[in-house]
């Protein structure tokens, strides 16, 4: 015991400067993490800055009063887990978009559901990305019919996740038997474009690397204690390798890289087989959907959404996404081919913006202008 303590004694300045370093590097890799989140956090604020700059200088936002603070009140939106669809909006009250407490986006005329009114499922094109509240086409079919409407997208979301929220709905509502209900499931790009990634499969979501990424890290650790010490870093590493990836932010609807980076990353227009199993996919989606609802004794309807590859309109106010317009032109033939083959309620509305005005933010998004001329064509068929 002397001789321990003797040791202690002679070797202590050894021992002291030891214990600091490994204080130091302990304290390093718990704050460095922390501190560089917060960096790409403010990074990546910059660059959203800058490309929403960018889209309000389009002419389709010309004259409208409400654009900037559209994309600040965006910037607001939270995103929370939820089993089976994966992610549901947080509620929200801005001046341009509010959310209530289901997670829906709120329409005009909208009341408690009723016994008789629409509900339309979708991603972030029914949700009403680019547009305030009265703009999104549930709002404007709600103003053209005079009937409540129910805005059910949600950023992101494939058919497989809006059949799951459609089932869940049903449950949530509980219906009477003089309630009817018209379904409307409005789709087609966010299918084709992540059924089409090379690193995902024909029933991906768009999260699906990042759960998976999360599910991953929570093997890396067991202890509770060492958890909570590496959750800094890995959450580092997540954000940082996701901005890697990126090219457009928000991540609402996809984590897209930019079309020169993008040869390797689809396959649809290489691999035509592909293509129609990714078609296959929707419409059997669609289908399963259009049984659950005729069960219910309510009507079903089917839409395939336009997009700017296909579409004879407007388009030199953009820059050229080709590798993703090849997806589109690979799998939209197949989705009406398979849609047509069936006993499914389909309408093609993806030639409706088919004109000589500005409509499109983006290779999918449109302006109110847009919204209006899509409404209207709902509304014709629904009428």
């Amino acid at each position: 015991m002397r001789t321990y303590m003797t040791w202690i004694r002679r070797h202590r300045k050894t021992i002291g400067i030891n214990i600091l370093l490994t204080f130091a590097v302990v304290g390093f890799f718990i704050v460095a993490p922390i501190a560089g989140i917060k960096i790409l956090n403010s990074y990546t604020h910059i660059r959203g800055k800058s490309h929403v700059s960018s889209l309000l200088e389009l002419p389709n936002y010309a004259d409208i009063e409400w654009a900037e603070q559209y994309y600040i009140d965006q910037g607001q939106l939270q995103y929370r887990y939820s089993d089976f669809v994966s992610w549901s909006p947080e509620q929200l009250a801005t001046p341009t978009i509010n959310i209530d407490n289901y997670g829906r986006r709120v329409t005009h005329l909208a009341t408690e559901v009723g016994s008789e009114d629409i509900w339309i499922f979708g991603g972030s094109t029914v949700w009403g990305l680019g547009v305030n509240d009265a703009n999104t086409i549930p709002s404007l079919l709600a103003d053209s019919l005079q009937l409540t409407t129910i805005n059910y997208g949600v950023n992101g979301y494939t058919s497989r996740q809006d059949l799951a929220y459609l089932i869940q709905t049903y449950s949530d509502v509980r219906k009477t038997s003089s309630s009817r209900h018209t379904i409307v499931f409005y789709g087609g790009i966010n299918d084709s474009l992540y059924s089409c990634r090379t690193d995902k499969s024909l029933h991906a979501t768009v999260r699906e690397a990042d759960i998976q990424e999360s599910i991953d890290n929570e093997r890396l650790v067991t202890s509770g204690s060492v958890k909570q010490i590496l959750r800094p870093s890995l959450t580092f590493v997540d954000k940082f390798m996701s901005l890697l990836k990126t090219s457009r932010l928000g991540g609402l609807v996809g984590f897209w890289k930019p079309s020169s980076e993008l040869k390797n990353f689809y396959r649809c227009d290489s691999d035509p087989e592909w293509a129609s199993q990714a078609a296959q996919v929707l419409v059997d989606n669609w289908k399963t959907a259009q049984s659950i609802v005729e069960a219910h004794g309510d009507r079903f309807i089917s839409l395939l959404q336009p997009v700017s590859a296909i579409s004879d309109t407007r388009l030199d106010h953009l820059p050229e996404t080709l590798e993703l317009d090849k997806q589109y032109q690979a799998v939209y033939p197949y989705i009406r081919v398979h849609a047509g083959n069936s006993d499914l309620k389909f309408h093609d509305l993806s030639r409706v913006l088919d004109r000589d005005e500005y409509f499109y933010i983006d290779d999918a998004h449109v302006t109110p202008n847009g919204n209006k001329y899509i409404a209207q064509a709902l509304a014709d068929l629904l009428s």
